[in-house]
């Protein structure tokens, strides 16, 4: 009798484990359900690489002040060469330099995210890195010979660290010697390395959670050309370090778009495209791995669902013989379960009753072959054919698991019917529906009082009474973070219940009196037990644990978020070391709950246009009052986010304007501002006065260009309707002069504005008709121009070529001493200039039915010049640009008379 007990205990251990684990991955999770009883052994094994990680953590700041350096480094902050001389590097200075807080913040995938940094480790990653234009900002590595050969920038901050500290500071297990910080690439940026062989294939990841397949795939898919990846929210982050090792460069050629929930992936999606499930489960196919084919059209826009890693069925290799004698089948099967018990696999059948008989013997994980073959009792066991087979390695629990078991080798089954009704969700009547939505609507009319942030709401509710017993949201944060409505929640349950409250004040109410409650419920309760939670949104990590710590018995929640930790970053509800486990439902009225996360983003991209327009007129107030030696002062990011509003407005306007009058036209400005000012005083500030500039508001007088820019940036923002732009020969990449665009700015503030500039330039449009009768450009007119719907279908932004029609826009001058078009020899520019003679001028006239040109472009001594028998007028409106010129400006009146206004110097001082 004794002698059975160890197996006795052994079977019950391992009947135990069997119940735990027996609620295996068979299928995928229901897409609206997470199962307590089911269990994810990927998910289950990220806490204990996570506690590892952080005790790899927890090291470091150890590091920092009590570890030498193991290689000799020089403490100060000094260069070094290396013998070859062909690049330099400084020593890590443990107790000044930044870069050790920088490298720990690259540890938090939030502040990671805020400062829009990536980890890159491994020499073949940064040098992919490099070859696609990746702009590096430090290089940390521990030995010289890593260097080679790779071509690091000079302005690289390369810095060398001891081997231990490199350990430390790698998120990889084994640490290749060499990282690198790098800023992370933008979408346009990926998008222009990218082939132009691209597929028309978009690929939606949903609940991908496993680095190293996240990175194989976004390997893969970049070698085929794919256009773009989608990342559904819940998935893990597609630019963490073992992603980007796992991808090996890939994420440099393909954009990844993430966190995107379901309900606004359309916008993300062509207008008309075929819709894919890959899914390896094909109809009538025994073969878990097999494969379906199909071919598409190149002009077919495909969008390709990749679902989450979790596997169907999961097998173990057994040793196995084949008998052909039905005979010798008992006694052998008796024979081998005394020799070889596998209590782990009780749901396993010994014996494939098909001729011919295949018998298990043995996990191969657990069992040598060679003490196999020499089994002292079975002498012509060395004989028979020994086979490996897969078998099911965790027990079924519903008909279609078991079913899927059956077709790799018998199973017993004995069906969990609460499992299979969970996963069907028939355990759910008509009437628990009804309620849940009830329930789920009073937490969303309590996340909708919340103000400043996104809503949250929660209540706690008896099921069995259906009594509510409170209900909370979690509008007290911004005094105490850690009251979440799922916090302040239980709080109002533990005061129910007699309990003094952790604060003095709670974003709740309770519903509840105790006699309302069941008489089971409400005498031997402990906090939530047997009580389910409602809540608008997952609950993060601190109110999951405060959940399952106060017994509670169901979870129901709207919509997932990536810091979730009842389905999305983590499981706290089915961790194997707790002492408490509850079920968690997701998906409730869905559509509603997120609502309250998209109005509140709303409201504060309002609120942030309303801040950035009070900033904007607090500026546009000190330029108008500015005076020609007081100092403009502006800030780098202000005037960057001013040109960058500024071309999405420039982007509205039509190629060619069509204006109606009155109207006042502005020539050449050249950046003079204080002509500028003295224009609007003279005529008026929008948008009491409409103004069009002929181009060249940016130009040579280099002091005041960015004031000049910048003001009537700012008035085309405010005034879009009033104030009309003209792109100039100025305004081009090729004559761009940055520096003096930047010297208003402090030294240390000095920023290069050449993208912003350029992009900018190049949505001016090119020309205005005003009421149908005058034509206004900024230089000259065309011989490929024979329609003004050719200017009309010109497609901004648009960069300026060496010869065509835009060149000629802004290019070509007149000149009476000729007939015709011409080329003009004598111009210092790269780019073809024409010149054309008067009977180009009325020819232009009679063709397109107009009455007069006027441009600018040209510096004339009295601030106008009229040519052609005065069908084209010449505008200059920069005061004393050369020889004391006057200045002058058009106004158009509505009968489209015209009137010139001239001003001289003593006039503008005087203003």
């Amino acid at each position: 009798m004794l002698e059975n007990i160890p197996h006795f205990v052994f079977s019950v251990r391992h009947l135990t484990k069997s119940v735990i684990f027996g609620t295996n991955k068979l299928f995928r999770f229901p897409k609206r359900i997470i199962k307590a009883a089911e269990e994810d052994e990927h998910l289950i094994s990220r806490p204990a690489i996570a506690v590892k990680r952080k005790r790899r953590l927890l090291r470091a700041p150890y590091l920092e002040t009590n570890v030498k350096v193991e290689t000799k480094h020089n403490a100060e902050q000094q260069l070094f060469k290396d013998p070859s001389g062909k690049f330099s590097w400084r020593n890590l200075d443990v107790k000044s330099d930044i870069l050790i807080e920088k490298i720990r913040s690259m540890r938090n995938r939030q502040k990671r995210r805020i400062a829009n940094t990536i980890l890159l480790e491994g020499k073949n990653l940064i040098m992919e890195a490099l070859a696609a234009g990746i702009q590096l900002q430090h290089v940390l590595f521990c030995d010289l010979k890593v260097l080679e050969k790779m071509p690091l920038p000079d302005e690289v901050d390369k810095v060398r660290i001891s081997t231990h500290r490199m350990n430390t500071w790698s998120l990889l297990d084994s640490p290749p010697g060499i990282m690198a910080i790098a800023k992370k690439p933008t979408y346009e940026e990926i998008s222009k390395s990218k082939d132009s062989n691209i597929l028309p294939l978009t690929v939606i990841c949903d609940g991908m959670k496993d680095p190293g397949n996240v990175g194989s795939l976004i390997r893969s898919l970049a070698a085929i050309g794919c256009r773009r990846i989608l990342a559904v929210t819940g998935c893990c982050y597609f630019w963490e370090v073992k992603v980007l090792r796992s991808a090996s460069g890939a994420h440099f050629y393909i954009p990844v778009y993430e966190d995107i929930s379901w309900n606004r992936m359309l916008d993300y999606l062509p207008h008309d495209f075929f819709l894919y499930l890959a899914d390896s489960n094909v109809k009538n196919q025994k073969n878990e791995e097999s494969l379906l084919t199909t071919c598409f059209q190149r002009d077919t826009e495909i969008v390709l669902v990749v679902g989450s890693e979790r596997t169907g069925l999961k097998v173990d290799e057994f040793y196995a013989i084949e008998l052909d004698d039905a005979k010798l089948v008992s006694s052998y099967v008796q024979a081998f379960s005394e020799l070889w018990p596998i209590y782990s696999y009780k749901h396993l059948k010994r014996v494939r009753g098909t001729q011919p008989f295949t018998i298990l013997l043995a996990p191969v994980c657990e069992t040598d072959e060679n003490k196999l073959s020499k089994a002292e009792c079975f002498s012509d066991l060395a004989k028979l054919k020994l086979l490996k087979i897969n078998v099911p390695k965790y027990p079924p629990l519903t008909r279609s698991q078991y079913e899927a078991a059956m077709l790799i080798w018998p199973v017993a089954f004995h069906p969990n019917k609460r499992i299979a009704n969970l996963m069907d969700l028939s355990i759910f009547s008509n009437a628990d529906v009804f309620n849940a939505n009830r329930y789920m609507r009073m937490c969303i009319d309590s996340a909708k009082k919340v103000e400043g942030q996104v809503g949250v709401g929660c209540a706690i509710v008896e099921p069995k009474t259906g009594t509510v017993i409170s209900v909370a949201n979690n509008s007290l944060t911004s005094e105490n973070p850690i009251q979440h409505a799922v916090m302040c929640a239980i709080d109002l349950v533990a005061e129910f219940q007699g309990g003094k409250p952790l604060s003095r004040q709670c974003s709740g109410v309770l519903h509840a009196e105790k006699d309302k409650l069941s008489p089971s419920s409400g005498s031997c309760f402990y906090l939530c037990t047997g009580f389910d939670c409602y809540v608008t949104r997952e609950p993060c990590a601190m109110c999951s644990m405060a959940l399952l710590h106060s017994r509670i018995r169901r979870v129901f929640y709207g919509y997932p978020v990536n810091h979730g930790a009842l389905g999305s970053a983590a499981m706290i509800h089915i961790l194997k070391l707790s002492n408490h486990r509850f079920d968690v439902f997701k998906g409730i009225l869905a559509d509603e709950c997120l609502q309250l996360e998209v109005a509140q983003k709303d409201n504060e991209k309002i609120d942030n246009a309303q801040k950035k327009l009070d900033n904007y007129g607090k500026i546009l107030d000190q330029l108008k009052s500015v005076e020609e030696n007081d100092r403009f002062s502006i800030t780098e990011s202000m005037i960057t986010e001013i040109l960058e509003d500024v071309v999405k407005i420039l982007a509205k306007d039509a190629t060619l304007l069509e204006l109606e009058a009155p109207l006042i036209i502005v020539g050449d400005l050249r950046g003079n501002f204080q002509t500028l000012l003295h224009i609007f005083v003279k005529f008026g500030w929008p948008p009491i006065t409409r103004y069009l500039f002929l181009g060249n508001i940016y130009g040579d007088l280099s002091h005041f260009n960015l004031r000049t820019v910048a003001l009537i940036s700012l008035l085309k923002i405010f005034h879009c309707d009033t104030i009309f732009l003209l792109r100039g020969n100025f305004e081009s990449s090729v004559s761009i002069c940055l520096p003096s665009v930047s010297q208003e700015a402090d030294d240390d503030d000095a920023c290069n504005f050449s993208a912003l500039f350029s992009e900018m330039f190049h949505h001016l449009p090119l020309a205005a008709v005003i009421m149908s009768r005058i034509f206004c450009v900024h230089s000259g007119i065309s011989p490929m121009l024979v329609d003004f719907d050719q200017i009309r279908l010109l497609q901004r932004p648009l960069h300026v070529p060496k010869i065509g029609l835009i060149v000629d826009l802004l290019n070509a001058e007149p000149k009476s001493s000729i007939q015709g078009y011409v080329f003009n020899e004598k111009s210092n520019s790269n780019i073809n200039n024409l010149i054309y003679g008067e009977n180009v001028v009325h020819q232009f006239c009679n063709d397109f039915a107009i009455d007069m040109i006027i441009r600018g472009h040209e510096n004339v001594e009295k601030g106008y010049a009229f040519f052609a028998e005065e069908k084209m007028l010449s505008i200059f409106s920069c005061l004393n640009y050369e020889d004391n010129n006057e200045a002058a400006v058009v106004e158009i009146y509505p009968t489209l008379e015209i009137q010139l206004n001239i001003f001289r110097q003593s006039e503008s001082s005087s203003n």
